[in-house]
């Protein structure tokens, strides 16, 4: 079973600092935001294309009859 984590990482922390950055304006670009930040790029570009919430309801939910 995944290890449940309570409090975020250092690097989740540096993540949401980056995305933040980002949004505000203060950095021009992610590959800019990564190197500052230091943090992975491919998972700071998915984070920040996508957001870290799931959009979908899961998988293997009951159908109701509608």
């Amino acid at each position: 079973m995944p290890v449940i984590r309570t409090k975020p990482t250092p690097e989740e922390t540096r993540i949401t600092r980056a995305i933040q950055a980002l949004e505000s304006g203060s950095v021009k670009s992610v590959a800019a935001a990564y190197r500052v930040y230091n943090v992975p790029y491919q998972k700071l570009l998915g984070r920040y294309n996508r957001g870290t919430s799931a959009s979908h309801g899961g998988q293997n939910k009951a159908l109701n009859k509608a």
